[in-house]
């Protein structure tokens, strides 16, 4: 983490992660690793049937104790990333 300036756990460096919690380059790395459960949202608008109906929305992750230690964040909560159309990373925790 000590490549980005973060002041009160908010990335403030341009780039994809900019305005991000500190904690999602972390789960993000995790995302292109493959890991974390994907979130799909049904699409309604499509006029194909043959065409998949569905879109990556976010990805979760549980909160284990480590990552807990590390980030100040409750262990067994729930944090979500996602990237936008112009490769913009975000994250946010469930309630």
């Amino acid at each position: 983490m000590s490549e980005f300036n973060i002041i009160n756990g908010i990335i403030q460096d341009p780039g994809k992660f900019e305005g991000s919690p500190e904690w999602a380059p972390y789960y993000w790395d995790l995302v292109m690793n493959g890991e974390g459960e994907d979130i799909y949202d049904a699409l309604e608008d499509y006029d194909d049937d043959s065409e998949d109906k569905s879109e990556l929305h976010h990805t979760e992750f549980t909160v284990d104790s480590e990552e807990s230690d590390k980030f100040g964040l409750e262990c067994g909560s729930i944090v979500c990333v996602s990237q936008d159309d112009n490769g913009f990373v975000s994250g946010w925790i469930l309630d």
